[in-house]
């Protein structure tokens, strides 16, 4: 179970990586290992989302937006 998650969180950051990998002012996806103690963890995350509390720049992308269903005429 946890290769299949490790394997679906790998084709998201491929796929993510492919339009570039970089967003103006920040990366796009980041690897955190979890394998720290969970005091360590929760740091380095708070780290890469407080900046973000004040909102972003620029519009907010969907993943796979060709696989969205179309609205009917």
């Amino acid at each position: 179970m946890q290769k299949r998650v490790r394997g679906v969180f790998e084709r998201i950051q491929g796929e993510m990586s492919a339009g570039g990998g970089e967003e103006e002012g920040g990366r796009r996806w980041t690897k955190v290992d979890a394998g720290d103690d969970k005091d360590v963890v929760q740091g380095i995350i708070w780290d890469l989302v407080e900046p973000l509390l004040g909102g972003i720049e620029g519009p907010v992308n969907r993943l796979w937006e060709e696989h969205l269903l179309q609205p009917t005429s």
